[in-house]
């Protein structure tokens, strides 16, 4: 029984969706979906250029109107917040000494967006680990 592989942006968050199917299609385990030789995967490397589209945040895929909690509609400022709370977090991660605040700041934002949950959840992981990327 094989492992499936996580796919690159679960470990970078810089990574985006192209480079992730770029990266995944060299990796395939059977080799009719790998890419037939280098110079076409160089191909698709070539094509995906990274710029302010690619390593922009993903904005969320829900609706302020869809996520609901047991007191009603989430309101759109603690969206914000969160966001904000959770960009917080990724700088912070970078300063020396400061993972586990940075992780904590991170759970805080979670609370208030479960959805970001979604997105920071890896990167989360590695902190509580003391690992930063």
């Amino acid at each position: 029984m094989s492992k499936q592989l996580a796919v690159p942006s679960a470990f970078n968050l810089k990574v985006d969706k192209r480079l992730d199917e770029i990266v995944m299609r060299a990796l395939a385990p059977k080799p009719a979906q790998r890419y037939p030789d280098a110079q076409r995967m160089l191909a698709d490397l070539e094509a995906w250029q990274p710029s302010a589209k690619h390593t922009a945040p993903a904005k969320g895929t829900y609706s302020s109107d869809a996520s609901k909690t047991a007191l009603g509609p989430r309101s759109t400022a603690d969206e914000e917040g969160a966001r904000n709370l959770a960009d917080q977090a990724l700088k912070l991660a970078k300063l020396p000494g400061k993972l586990m605040e940075a992780a904590d700041m991170m759970e805080e934002a979670f609370n208030k967006c479960p959805p970001l949950r979604e997105k920071y959840a890896y990167q989360l992981k590695l902190w509580r680990k003391g690992l930063v990327m």
